[in-house]
């Protein structure tokens, strides 16, 4: 078997600073890149909306919560507008908070409805006795968001 040849210790401590100077300037070009990028996380489009349930069902993926608007931070929604809200039901780590709040929506209790217009997806956030939980959305009707153009529907 051939041996191999060996480096000078000169060289070989200038191959190692250079591989470790690589390494330090990778480190430092990600977290200029994170830096640079932060804004791309924040939702484009943000409603929210004071509601009262009317009506609620739970299926085998999906959740549906249809409401009436009682406070919106939209000034040209009046009072009363209804909408639909057809959501993804969470996954197991936080299906306890969606349990508090569905069963909040069941009773009939007030609900705060913050729906988040991201670039792929829409997330809505559901708070109803201080309970709060993020949903994925499927389908929304009637929702008082200029967000939600017919570029986002499918």
């Amino acid at each position: 078997m051939p041996s191999l040849p060996s480096l000078p210790p000169g060289e070989v401590f200038l191959f190692a600073f250079i591989f470790i100077a690589a390494l330090g300037m990778l480190i430092i070009a990600d977290k200029r890149r994170h830096r640079l990028f932060r804004d791309d996380r924040k939702p484009m489009a943000s409603h929210r909306c004071r509601a009262r349930p009317l009506f609620s069902e739970l299926g085998e993926s999906s959740f549906q919560l249809d409401a009436l608007v009682e406070a919106c931070d939209d000034p040209f929604v009046p009072a009363g507008m209804p909408f639909t809200l057809q959501l993804h039901r969470p996954n197991r780590r936080s299906d306890y908070l969606f349990t508090k709040v569905r069963t909040s929506v069941e009773r009939g209790h007030s609900v705060f409805v913050d729906v988040e217009d991201y670039l792929t997806s829409r997330k809505a956030r559901i708070c109803a006795n201080g309970w709060t939980v993020v949903l994925d959305v499927v389908h929304v009707a009637g929702w008082p968001s200029v967000g939600f153009t017919w570029a986002h529907q499918p």
